[in-house]
């Protein structure tokens, strides 16, 4: 894998680190221990906010410098091969995100057994099922992955939905702002991996929510949630981060030759 294939992936993740201790502090100073209110003037939450807003700049304009020098994948089984030296790393690193993906519906499954908490928890599980049956056709290079895509991004349809819904009566919008930023490039990131397989690539749409949604996700390990949050949390973390430097590796490697 070229080093350059490591910028984005590497950026993510010293962002992300830098958000969660910000988001931490935030937690701690910004909010009305006893009410939740948000207090104004912390310095936590504008460099969060500058944070924010300098890695998603630097995203861009790392993705724009290479527009037009790498060349795209024509498919998905090309553009997320698992194949090669370093394919196993890879495919390992989707395995545990199927794995945190189950475990998070069966967990989710025991603590919420209503209806539309059924509905999702079984869904989190399935998607797991699909993220491995994926990294395994990957890892072989053939086999059709489209409907284990399809899956995947309704899960995070639903994942999104989920978390809005458990935030609706919560006046203060910096309590629940990151997360919803999470999942919303969680969900875009899978969408435009998912285009790869359905005729519709984007690559570098790809790679900056692929980006975006490592960088929020760790960012938002600061938050408290339930267990079966956190781990879905983990998964669409280490899916985004794995998609991501996977593609970009693999964008590398279709220039070369």
């Amino acid at each position: 894998m070229q080093k350059k294939a490591l910028i984005l992936p590497g950026l993510s993740l010293l962002f992300g680190a830098a958000g969660f201790f910000l988001r931490g502090a935030e937690l701690r100073t910004a909010f009305e221990p006893v009410t939740g209110l948000f207090i104004a003037g912390k310095p936590a939450t504008a460099a969060l906010i500058i944070l924010s807003v300098v890695f998603a700049a630097l995203c861009i304009l790392l993705l724009l410098r290479e527009r037009g020098k790498l060349s795209v994948p024509d498919s998905f089984s090309a553009a997320f091969n698992c194949a090669g030296p370093s394919g196993f790393v890879f495919f390992a690193a989707y395995c545990a995100s199927a794995a945190l993906m189950l475990a998070g519906g069966v967990a989710h499954l025991l603590a919420s057994p209503q209806k539309l908490g059924l509905v999702f928890a079984v869904l989190s599980a399935v998607a797991g099922i699909c993220v491995f049956l994926r990294a395994l056709a990957l890892l072989r290079s053939g086999g059709s992955t489209r409907l284990c895509n399809a899956v995947t991004v309704i899960f995070f349809c639903l994942f999104l939905v989920e978390v809005y819904r458990g935030h609706t009566s919560d006046p203060t919008l910096l309590n629940f702002a990151y997360s919803i930023l999470a999942l919303v490039f969680s969900l875009l990131a899978a969408y435009y991996c998912a285009g790869f397989d359905f005729g519709r690539k984007d690559a570098y749409k790809a790679m900056f929510c692929c980006a975006e949604a490592a960088y929020f996700c760790f960012v938002i390990f600061a938050d408290s949630f339930a267990f079966y949050t956190k781990l879905l949390i983990a998964a669409a973390f280490l899916y985004s981060l794995t998609n991501l430097a996977l593609l970009r590796s693999s964008c590398a490697r279709c220039s070369e030759t």
